[in-house]
């Protein structure tokens, strides 16, 4: 297809591809650079969160690409504890009939919770059912409920109030990244 001109307006897919095009450049050339290990996976990490909620095609597509890149990163940074986060899949012998148990640390889940991620999101980046993921927290006694914040309502409000009043055009998601950067994870 050829290049869009001035004033032709883009399909969704075609300004999703190129948002994340931009953002994998950006990335590359802070790897170039050898600068910005953390934030080139915090980027990487960012599009694969995104690329889990858009679905479809561009999960299909994107996501296994994404996830060998934050595999590459990792190795990069040469983190210690990169085999608690990885996404393969070990399985762990239980000598008992039947499928035998795949590896799912409590590291790699409390991770992933403390990112902001999903049940069914880590499910999917894991490539396991939302069951195994929801049975291994319970396993661990992980629980979802208690990473949320406990304060009461007249504190959640004037907390609401504070970033208002700094960002009055503040939306529904732009607030909810106000208080996570604030260490207050609130229930949809």
């Amino acid at each position: 297809m050829a290049a869009t001109e001035e004033g032709q307006h883009q399909t969704v897919r075609e300004l999703i591809v190129n948002n994340v095009k931009t953002v994998l450049v950006d990335v590359i050339n802070r790897l170039n650079s050898n600068t910005g290990l953390d934030y080139s996976l915090y980027k990487v990490e960012w599009l694969c969160s995104l690329i889990l909620r858009l679905g479809g095609m561009f999960e299909e597509e994107l996501l296994p690409n994404l996830l060998q890149a934050r595999h590459l990163i990792l190795q990069m940074v040469n983190e210690d504890s990169f085999d608690d986060y990885s996404t393969t899949r070990a399985v762990i012998a239980t000598g008992s009939k039947g499928r035998p148990k795949l590896d799912i640390s409590r590291n790699q889940l409390e991770y992933y919770l403390e990112k902001g991620f999903k049940g069914a999101d880590i499910a999917k980046m894991l490539r396991v059912s939302d069951k195994t993921v929801y049975r291994r927290l319970h396993e661990f006694g992980i629980s979802v409920r208690a990473s949320y914040s406990s304060m009461s309502e007249a504190e959640l409000d004037a907390v609401i109030q504070d970033i208002l009043h700094n960002f009055p055009n503040c939306g529904y998601k732009s607030m909810r990244g106000h208080l996570l950067s604030k260490g207050h994870k609130i229930q949809e």
